[in-house]
């Protein structure tokens, strides 16, 4: 599980630095690499992953990539703003996942109740 705090530039770009605690449990979990991962488009890798809000789940894109210029390990959240509608900067986020399937969520923003817990198990396939 890694988390990132969303800011404002993040919030208008969705490109988001992929961070030490993010970096790290990917390649923990076997999910993906940066150290290895090749910059510029194309070595992107593209995982489809849930997204849990309040309102429910959906699915979306997580793009992960070396940026060309400086090699800085990044992430993108496909439809950021639209799947995450009340997000603002300051916001924590997660990604949590198992090497295989991933799920974000805004936790500034949700509470986990009974019907949360169960969104993400079944993200997670349990």
């Amino acid at each position: 599980m890694g988390t990132f705090e969303l800011t404002s530039t993040q919030l208008k770009k969705s490109i988001i630095d992929a961070n030490a605690g993010i970096r790290n449990s990917f390649s923990q979990s076997g999910y993906h690499d940066f150290e290895t991962q090749e910059a510029g488009p194309d070595g992107r890798v593209r995982f489809e992953v849930t997204a849990v809000t309040r309102e429910g789940t959906q699915q979306t894109t997580l793009s992960l990539y070396r940026a060309r210029s400086n090699h800085d390990p990044r992430f993108w959240i496909a439809r950021l703003n639209a799947i995450f509608q009340t997000a603002r900067s300051g916001d924590l986020f997660v990604i949590a996942q198992d090497g295989r399937n991933a799920v974000i969520v805004n936790a500034s923003d949700l509470e986990l109740d009974e019907m949360t817990k169960t969104r993400i198990a079944t993200a997670f396939g349990l």
